[in-house]
């Protein structure tokens, strides 16, 4: 079973390049609700804003999500502005 700190401790170091005042919701919780739904084949923003939406309930045992969650355009903003190259150094992490 993934425990909660597993699955935190990869995103939390990603650096977020968002302004504070446009800040609501927390980046790890963007990047692993984008990983999961991945993962279950979404390939699109408002695919992962659906699958977070029907999973809400099971993404809260790994998530925080203080604000719910997030829409479409959030996670479409927010990945289109993540410096990528943290990501690679983490993929060992899953092997």
């Amino acid at each position: 079973m993934i425990q909660r700190m597993q699955t935190k401790a990869l995103p939390e170091n990603a650096q977020d390049y968002r302004h504070p005042s446009y800040v609501r919701h927390r980046l790890s919780d963007i990047i692993m609700a984008v990983f999961f739904a991945t993962l279950s084949s979404a390939n699109e923003w408002a695919e992962i804003e659906s699958f977070a939406t029907k999973k809400e309930a099971w993404l809260r045992r790994y998530l925080e999500l203080p604000y719910g969650i997030p829409t479409d355009d959030t996670y479409r903003i927010v990945a289109g502005n993540i410096y990528i190259g943290h990501f690679p150094c983490h993929c060992e992490a899953f092997s």
